[in-house]
């Protein structure tokens, strides 16, 4: 297992079936980032510091931090999609999230945060 993550910061929930559609992305998208891959390990522990643009993002009511956890597939040209996570930007700006902690993963296509 080689597993990632992609973080997006979006205005909408990323949890609805409207956000499986590939044209979600482009409309709601503030910023994105990815880790780097962890080669060999079904544990992974990612202590990355990812960073916006110096025109950061915009928290509003509806913004959204998306965690989406893929395993990279050397062999394939596309990656094995793991599980997600969603926190709302306001859990984040009250400093909730500062110290680390787990994250319970939801399945792909699952409309419910576990």
């Amino acid at each position: 297992c080689d597993p990632y993550v992609k973080v997006n910061v979006v205005d909408g929930d990323p949890m609805t079936e409207e956000a499986e559609k590939p044209e979600w992305y482009s409309k709601h998208d503030q910023w994105s980032g990815e880790t780097a891959h962890r080669e060999g390990t079904q544990n992974p522990v990612f202590e990355s510091r990812l960073t916006t643009s110096d025109s950061g993002i915009r928290a509003r009511s509806t913004t959204y931090v998306h965690f989406r956890v893929y395993d990279h597939e050397s062999i394939s040209t596309e990656d094995s999609a793991i599980g997600q996570a969603v926190v709302h930007i306001d859990d984040v700006l009250k400093d909730l999230w500062h110290n680390v902690k787990p994250v319970a993963l939801a399945p792909f296509r699952q409309k419910t945060r576990p």
